[in-house]
Order: structure tokens, then sequence, then C-alpha cells
């Protein structure tokens, strides 16, 4: 009897191990995934119109009654990806075998090598992992109105949304493999850092691979695994990846907004735990993201709910709204869609567009769906109509052309994280203003602090809260060793909530303080609920600051032409912390293509914030006939309000630039009449002249070729030794991929 135990018991040990594994297509009715969940089979992908299931020799009799089709037998991990390509040149035979196409989406069995060439491409892809869909019934947050959330959102900056985006696409390129986003990945680290996050770390999910970059702030009742995420992905990719892929659009908008909801919740307790992830390999196919779902899926996190921002930035017809996927079933994401949407509509002036999809495989938020989480992702049009998706054009002002619709998005995105993880409800003390009182005996009452003057320092202390602030005080310190505090604390009692009260500070500057000084404070606020810091900076002797913005050429076209001579009117900005003064200016240029005629210009006066330029007393130019189309001249503009002289450099251009990627190309016709042009010497290179027939892609329509040139070619800051030519008529450095051209 024992033996026979032993030996069924071997048996089906054999049977298991030895079974087969395919994968098999499913058409989905109105109950889309229930009844395949039902019979206990495994689906590891979800289309608009069918179901792609992992099956093994024994589960076959759990497909009776369900249209079905085998797809692979033995599938390997890696090699299955389902595509969307937003390019119809595209042939994606060209990568792999096509095994089925479900609407837009086309399942592909990748070809050795061809990854990373079809990602380059406009399309969007997600790997097959072989891991199951989790079935869901997880529920909502309801929308509640806290007025404490819009004193968060309101602290939502423009121009630190703008900054990073700028740092971002300043790396050149964020392809997922490059060293370029290893280093995007520690600068956004090192923001989180700098930002008060409780942990940061870095989670490596890929060989190769960028890590996500992670930052935890805990929750004062929930601190460990209940938590909301704010996510988008970092990476980039274009046609000229990896060694260009600026992705401002895509995606340093959706960062930058998990950046900046990092920055204004820093100073807030919250119930609930909140991450903040910025996720690596999402253009290689959600590589990151499914690695972290996956991992909280089988650690048992529960996640109140994920945002997910991917291309937020541009705006192709106005008024613009975001698109708000959400997810019909399983998970069921309307009332999440809506909970974001009452939070965007309370908060903001953001225009929302839901939109219920039964499949959205093709950014971060997917993989969490996948593990049975709410999710919603954000995007400016779905599907894209940004005309540089994938292009190395995706930069600031063209990919990425309206900040302030960001601005809303995060905004938005700032409301509803912070009403999932639930603000504390207590007193809360926030700093909206301060200023100097300069006025007599121990001021001149110019509204200035200046050397020897004593003044009050007047600071705005608003409670935010919903609860009263009761006794409530301030202290006030500095390191400076020309400021002398002579009353550094105020008591002020209790403040109601959102009301807002006065605290006055004494103290004196040195009789000899230099010019433009910036004098650092730590102002200490407490009361029964809490205590909080803040910085202030003042200035002592302040001086203005003012900042280039632009020049225009008065004539017929607005464009300087070679031998042309013209008035030009700059325009400048104060950025200072004074007036700018009867501004004069002297224009200098030590180019020969550029005389200038008349070299002083008048400003006048300048506020603080406000711009100005000198249209009522122009400089007066003339640039060289023989100066190239299109040639920029280097330009000084000397400017001086009293004691303050600075000196703005400015590019004016002969002609009009034309843009390009990384600098500014220019083609030339010989004897052209530009005196720069070069005079070319034609000679014919087919045969019986020096050229080579190339014979593998004669008589043949679209086809390409790649050839070893013999040296090594500079082209956009990039060293090539071989080049890609395709029989359509054009060449592509590197090697070839494409068959069509594209301007």
């Amino acid at each position: 009897m024992i033996m026979k135990r032993i030996f069924l018991f071997v048996l089906i040990l054999l049977t298991t191990a030895f079974a087969t594994d395919y994968l098999v297509l499913l058409d989905l009715d109105k109950q889309r995934l229930d009844p395949i969940f039902e019979k206990g089979l495994t689906v590891i992908a979800e289309l608009e119109n069918s179901a792609i299931l992992l099956v093994n020799d024994n589960e076959f009799d759990r497909l009776t009654g369900l249209s079905q089709m085998i797809i692979g037998q033995d599938p390997q991990p890696n090699e299955y990806y389902v595509v969307y390509y937003r390019n119809e040149r595209i042939d994606l035979r060209d990568y792999g075998e096509v095994l089925f196409i479900d609407g837009p989406e086309h399942l592909l069995r990748i070809a050795p090598g061809m990854l990373e060439p079809l990602i380059r491409e406009k399309v969007d892809v997600q790997r097959l992992t072989f891991k199951a869909f989790v079935r869901s019934d997880k529920q909502a947050p309801r929308f509640t109105y806290n007025p404490l959330v819009q004193g968060i959102v309101d602290q939502v900056d423009p121009d630190s949304i703008l900054s990073y985006v700028q740092r971002l696409q300043d790396f050149v390129t964020r392809y997922s493999t490059h060293d370029s986003c290893f280093a995007a990945a520690d600068y956004i680290a090192n923001k989180f850092n700098a930002y008060g996050c409780d942990s940061v770390y870095f989670q490596y999910h890929t060989g190769g691979h960028a890590p996500n970059v992670i930052g935890v702030k805990r929750g004062t009742t929930y601190p460990d695994s209940i938590y909301s995420v704010v996510c988008g992905h970092f990476d980039a990719t274009s046609y000229l990846a990896p060694d260009i892929a600026p992705g401002a659009d895509d995606n340093a908008s959706g960062t930058a907004g998990v950046i900046e909801a990092m920055r204004v919740m820093k100073d807030h307790q919250f119930e609930y735990s909140v991450r903040y992830i910025a996720f690596s390999g999402e253009e290689f196919g959600l590589y990151g993201s499914y690695y972290y779902a996956s991992l909280a899926n089988s650690q048992g996190d529960s996640i109140l709910g994920v945002l997910n921002a991917d291309m937020i930035a541009y705006v192709n017809s106005y008024p613009e709204s975001v698109d708000v996927l959400a997810k019909i079933s399983n998970p069921a994401c309307e009332p999440f869609a809506d909970f974001f949407i009452a939070a965007a509509d309370s908060y903001t002036n953001l225009l929302t567009n839901k939109q219920m999809v039964n499949s959205a495989p093709y950014s971060d938020h997917h993989p969490f769906w996948q593990n049975g989480y709410l999710a919603l992702c954000n995007i400016e049009d779905n599907p894209p109509v940004n005309p540089y998706y994938h292009e190395p054009g995706d930069t600031i002002g063209s990919g990425y052309n309206d900040n302030g619709f960001c601005t809303e998005v995060i905004k938005a995105q700032v409301a509803a994280l912070s009403l999932m993880a639930g603000p504390l409800t207590a007193a809360y003390l926030t700093v909206p203003d301060y200023w100097i009182v300069d006025t007599a005996p121990g001021g001149n009452g110019n509204g200035f602090w200046e050397s020897g003057e004593e003044v009050s320092l007047v600071i705005q202390v608003y409670n935010m809260g919903v609860d009263t602030a009761k006794n409530s005080c301030g202290l006030v310190s500095t390191t400076s060793s020309y400021v002398t505090m002579i009353d550094d604390s105020c008591y002020v009692g209790n403040i109601l909530p959102q009301d807002t009260v006065e605290m006055i500070f004494t103290m004196s500057a040195a009789g000899s303080v230099p010019l433009g000084y910036q004098a650092d404070f730590d102002l200490g606020l407490s009361c029964n609920s809490g205590t909080w810091d803040y910085a202030i900076q003042i200035y002592i002797n302040p001086l203005p600051n003012l900042i280039y913005h632009g020049y225009s050429i008065i004539d017929a076209n607005g464009i300087l032409e070679p031998g042309e001579t013209a008035d030009l009117v700059v325009t400048v900005s104060n950025h200072g912390a004074a007036p700018a003064m009867s501004v004069t200016s002297t224009l200098v240029t030590y180019s020969p293509l550029i005389t200038v005629n008349d070299n002083s210009g008048n400003f006048g006066a300048i506020p603080i914030g406000d711009t100005a330029s000198n249209a009522s007393d122009p400089f007066n130019v003339t640039a060289s006939a023989s100066a190239a189309y299109g040639t920029t001249v280097d330009c000084d503009l000397i400017v001086e309000s009293g004691m303050y002289v600075d000196t703005l450099d400015f590019l004016l251009a002969i002609g009009e630039p034309v843009p390009s990627d990384t600098g500014y190309y220019y083609a030339y016709y010989s004897g052209g009449l530009q005196t720069y042009a070069p005079t070319f010497d034609w000679f014919e290179i087919a045969p019986p002249g020096p050229g080579t027939i190339i014979s593998e892609i004669t008589d043949e329509d679209a086809d390409t070729v790649t050839v070893t040139l013999p040296f090594t070619f500079k082209f956009y800051g990039t060293d090539y030794n071989s080049i890609g030519i395709c029989s359509n008529g054009f060449m592509e450095m590197g090697s070839s991929t494409h068959r069509f051209g594209a301007n």
C-alpha cells in the first residue's frame, strides 16, 4: 500500500513538472474577466476585446464554453509585448512576429535585439510578465471638502515645477539604461531628501536599468503599509536614443508633479502615509512599476489609490482639459475618478474629461490595476496628439508648451493626494507674508532697511487649520554679524481657524553693511498644537536685479537682415529687492558683424517685479552684408541704476535662426549670396566614378542597409562609424530601422 502511494505521488510530480504552458487568447463579453476568475484561470493581460491567459495542459478542460485560440506554446519571459503604435507607417513585422491584433493593440513576439529599436519609435509597449491579474473589489475614498487642503494646493509654484523640468531636460537623455538616467535618479532622490521625506531609497528592478526612486512620508496614525501613491516615470526615449531623449512632456512633467507634491506637503502631518515614486523602465514596457506593484501586492500593502501622471504639459487647443483614464471593472475605478474630479473642481481651475476604459496598458497605472489596486492615469490627451512625442524636440517650448496647464494638473493631484492622506485637523500656523517698517525715530521711512537703521519686522501668521491655535508665539533669531536683535519674541495668544494676526519684532543694522546684503533669519512658531520653523530673508541696503527678457527689431518684418540698419529695443525686468530708478544702459559687442551706431538706451524707473524697455530711446545697429543668414552675435547690455551696475548678455540674430535639437545647422548652396557659403566642386560618384553600387537595396522598395564608414563622423555631438541607407532616398547616422522619411 505504501509503495502504491509513493508511485502515485511521483506520477503526480512528473505530470506537473512536464506540463506544457500555452498562451491562450479569449474573447471577452460584458462580464469581462469574471467568468475566467470563477474558473480559477490565470489572466496575464486584458485588452479591449480579449484577454490573454497562461494555461497548462491540466487546465484546458476549464476553458469549455469560452471562445479561445492558442497563440503560443512554452512562452519565454521577455519575448511578448502588447504594442500600441502612434505612427501608421511603422510595420511591426520588422520587429518580430505579430500574433494577433485587437483594435489598436497588437501582441508582438519580439525578435532578438529588436526591443530597443522598437521603443525608439512612436509606440507604447507593455511587457507580458506572466503574472496573474488579481481580482479586486476595492472601494474608492469619498470626497469631503477640507479647508486645510486649499492651503496646501495654493503652495504649488509654477516656477518650481518649470525648474524641475528644466533640470531633467538638461540631462539631455534619460534613456533608462543610460548613465544620465542614473544621474537623474540621484537628482530626484536629492530633492526628496531636501523636501523632508522620512525615508528615500532606490529600488533596483531590472539589470542595467536606473532604479525606481521612492520617497516615503509616514502617516501619524498609519505609518507603514496603508498609503497613497503619486507617481510618474522619469525615463524617456526618442529616435536619437540612447544619446538624446530630453522627454520634457514625456515625462519630466509627471515627475515634476511628484517632486512638487513632496515639497508642498512636507510641512504638514497626515493620518495615512504617502509614497512619492519616480519610475524607470517605463518606455521599455513598464519594468519599474510592474516590479513595485507586484512586490506591494505580495507584501499585502494596502494602497488607498494611485495617481499617475504621464504627459501633462502639452496643449493643442484651448480650453484644454486633462483626460482622466479609469478602468471600468476589476478594479472598478470610476468612483475613484469621480473623487479626483471633485478635488480638481473644488481646489483648482482644471478642466477634466473622464475616460472609462477596459484597457490602457501603456503607463505606470496599469501594473497597479493588474495587482488589484485603484489607479488613475492623468494625461493631456488620450491618445496623445503631441507632435514631439518620442522626439528629440520634446523640450520646453515645443513638446512642453504650457506650464500653466501642467501646474493646474499638479494642483489637482496634490489636492486628491492630500485628501486621501487625511491632513490632521488641528491648528496649523503658516507665514503668508512679512515686511519691514522703518519709520522714525529708528528709520528714514523710505520702506527699505539700510545701514544703521532700527526697524520693525512684521510677520503675518495664518492659522490654516480648523482648530484654534492657543497660546501662539514666535521667536526670531539670526547668525548675521550685521544684525542685532532688540525684541526677538512675540506672544499673540489665540488665533482662530482661518484667521491672520501680525507678530512684530525689532532689530537694528550695523553702521556699514555691504550693498545688497541678505540677512537670514529663523522664525519659530508654536501653539498648543505644535511647532513650526520657517526661514526668512531680508535685504539690507537692497538693490535692484535686472534680468534680460528679449529684444525686438524695429523694421518691416522684425528681422535684422544682413546689410540692414535698424533700431533695437531690449526688454528687462526687475527681480531685485529694490526699485531700479533712472535706469540707463550701454550696448556693446565685439563682433565685426554688428556695428552699433547708437549705443545708449534709457529705461526709466522699473519697480520691483515690473518689466520695461528702451522703446523711447532705442539702440541703432547695422548688420554686415557678409553675415551668414541665421548667425547669432554675442552682445552685452551694461545697465546702471544708482549704485547698481550689471552686465546682461544676450544673442542678437542676423536673419532668422532655424532651431535644431542641439544647436543650429545651416545649409548653403554653391554660389549663393552669402559670402560664407562655400564653393562646391561637384562630381559624379556613380560608376564609372569612385562610388560603389549598394546591391543589397538596389531595385528594392523601402529597404535599408547599414554601411561602415572609413572615418568617424560627429553628428549632433555623437561620433558615428556607420550609416544607414534606405532605398527611399535618405540616410540615418548609425544604422537604419526606418523605411520612410520623417521631417
